[in-house]
């Protein structure tokens, strides 16, 4: 695989990550897909005004089966993510598909998602799910086809075809130690999905952290 074609996929990665970002601290009225299929469109009205071939990017994600909403709002925010940036130019000048793939929570489902984003031709992978870095990553990773994802096991910390989007639920806690040490905050707030599991780790990882470092926490 060429340097230039990864350069471009982890740069692409990186604007649909900070778009996802933006989406999901906006309003809960995001588009959504839960289809398996090639090249799902995630774009608005103004996409069709772009001109140039279209930039696919694999969503890969646990929607069917899944223990908590968490995975499928991960996909929401993806397309919304996307459709943000069709209505903003897309990426230079080009318009971004969203090929959205259901792991249905099982790991021989991840192996076929990764087959279906060699077939559709994705550029890079992103997305939450369980499997991808046991089966799917690694096949994708042969194809030459970059993963950055929320990372959760497997080779989603050791491929070198892979840029996870954080450290995992390790980092919270020196992110944490940053601010309170660095930036001498006092206070700090976490803002994350209305979902048990959730909670729970953002008070082992983020709340607890944050007490015994002297810090009020909401």
């Amino acid at each position: 695989m060429k340097r230039h074609r990864t350069a471009g996929a982890v740069a692409i990665s990186i604007s649909l990550a900070t778009a996802l970002l933006a989406a999901c601290s906006s309003s809960s009225s995001a588009p959504s897909s839960t289809t398996t299929g090639s090249a799902q469109s995630a774009t608005s009205a103004a996409s069709t005004k772009l001109t140039g071939d279209p930039i696919v990017i694999g969503d890969v994600a646990d929607i069917t089966n899944a223990p908590s909403t968490t995975y499928k709002e991960f996909s929401d925010g993806v397309n919304a993510a996307a459709s943000y940036l069709n209505a903003h130019g897309g990426i230079g000048g080009r318009p971004v598909k969203i090929d959205v793939c259901d792991t249905m929570f099982e790991t021989a489902q991840a192996a076929v998602c990764a087959q279906q984003f060699i077939n559709d031709k994705v550029l890079t992978v992103t997305g939450l799910t369980q499997s991808w870095g046991v089966t799917g990553l690694p096949i994708a990773a042969r194809a030459g086809i970059p993963s950055m994802n929320f990372p959760l096991g497997g080779a989603d910390f050791t491929s070198p075809m892979s840029f996870p989007v954080f450290a995992g639920l390790a980092e919270l806690p020196g992110a944490v130690q940053f601010v309170a040490q660095k930036l001498k905050a006092k206070k700090i707030a976490a803002i994350y999905p209305d979902s048990a599991d959730v909670g729970t780790f953002i008070n082992d990882f983020v709340a607890a952290p944050a007490k015994k470092l002297g810090m009020s926490y909401t």
